[in-house]
């Protein structure tokens, strides 16, 4: 009597187990940078430059339930600024940002549940400041981004993808009465989810 009650409690634990098997994954990314650059007095030049790359992939497969989730996500921020000129005074200030957030989670049964969401986001901004100075000002930025996300189980196949591209540019050229001034500012923001319940 006790080794059948015993095989039954076992098999009822697997198939609880089973039940309720789940797999999730999540990755997130942020890049802030900064360029300042400043010329004043006589002839000469300034320039700075910065670029930032990142990337991410995630991958994961419950063979026992034949469910598999993958997810892929990239960005990268370019700055660059120049001033070449004689008298005066130049500023070039950047600053840029770029962040994002990606998860998916599978819960497997008939009652199971299949979720993906992703963030993704981007703020840039240029101030430029050329005051009695014979010369040329150049400012740029640009940041790009991208997600992607699928899911594939018994039952379905998701997917979803967003991405983005922004750019500034400022062009700024003076003599020796010049007083420009010039704040170039940029805002993106995508986001997106998918929620499914009932079946694996």
């Amino acid at each position: 009597m006790f080794g059948k009650f015993l095989f039954c409690l076992v098999a009822t634990l697997l198939v609880c187990s089973g039940v309720l098997a789940s797999v999730g994954q999540t990755q997130g990314f942020s890049i802030g940078s900064f360029n300042d650059i400043t010329r004043s007095g006589c002839v000469g030049s300034a320039e700075g430059r910065n670029m930032a790359t990142v990337g991410h992939a995630q991958k994961l497969s419950d063979v026992s339930h034949a469910t598999t989730i993958r997810q892929e996500e990239s960005a990268r921020l370019m700055q660059n600024a120049k001033a070449n000129g004689s008298g005066g005074k130049d500023v070039v200030s950047q600053r840029g940002s770029v962040e994002g957030t990606q998860g998916q989670y599978v819960r497997a049964g008939h009652s199971g549940i299949r979720t993906q969401e992703q963030t993704l986001s981007a703020n840039l901004e240029t101030l430029v400041s050329h005051k009695g100075a014979v010369g040329r000002v150049v400012g740029e930025q640009c940041a790009v981004g991208s997600q992607s996300q699928k899911e594939t189980t018994p039952n379905g196949f998701s997917e979803s993808q967003q991405s983005f591209r922004t750019s500034q540019f400022t062009s700024v050229w003076g003599g020796s009465r010049s007083d420009i001034k010039v704040n170039n500012g940029a805002a993106v923001s995508l986001s997106q989810s998918q929620f499914v319940t009932g079946g694996h």
